[in-house]
């Protein structure tokens, strides 16, 4: 019976001889490719660690220029609000100056008309007294033409003037 497992002295051999071949295999593929592939992952970390503390820093930054960007903004609104303040304020004195000088017109257009309205009344007073006495003189006239001279027609004219001018005529 032939054995089940041959192990000669060439297989030995062979056997030895792969396993140091692949020994060297092992190193040298280290050598060549383990090392620059190492390389590469410890560039590519150290690119990536790199990159995130930029990234950090930019978020700071960011961050930074958020706050200021709030603050201007606030200071703005607060600005703003100051402004519409002072704008309601002077609306508010323009608003009072305007009316004064309404009510100042307003008074002056009533004095004036009081003043016409007062100078109508004396005019129409004073035409009243005219017509009256121009009436009581055609009046007195007919009446007395026949009965009077001249002389004592011109003295009942002057006495119903002066009576006119007292209190008989006054018109209130």
């Amino acid at each position: 019976m032939e054995r089940l497992l041959g192990f000669d002295g060439q297989l030995l051999f062979d056997g030895v001889l792969t396993a140091v071949n692949l020994l060297i295999l092992f190193f040298a593929l280290s050598y060549f490719l383990f090392e620059p592939a190492k390389k590469l992952l410890r560039e590519r970390r150290d690119r990536i660690a790199g990159e995130l503390l930029e990234a950090d820093r930019a978020r700071e930054s960011a961050g930074k220029l958020k706050g200021e960007y709030e603050a201007r903004l606030a200071a703005a609104g607060r600005e703003r609000q100051e402004i519409l303040e002072e704008a309601r304020r002077m609306a508010g004195e323009r608003e009072t100056e305007i009316l004064r000088a309404a009510e100042r017109e307003a008074e002056e257009i009533r004095r004036r008309a009081e003043a016409a309205a007062e100078m109508e009344y004396r005019q129409a007073e004073e035409r009243l007294r005219m017509d009256v006495a121009s009436a009581a003189v055609m009046t007195a006239e007919k009446v007395l033409g026949a009965l009077a001279s001249r002389k004592l027609h011109s003295q009942l004219v002057e006495e119903t003037l002066k009576e006119m001018d007292r209190e008989t005529w006054q018109v209130r």
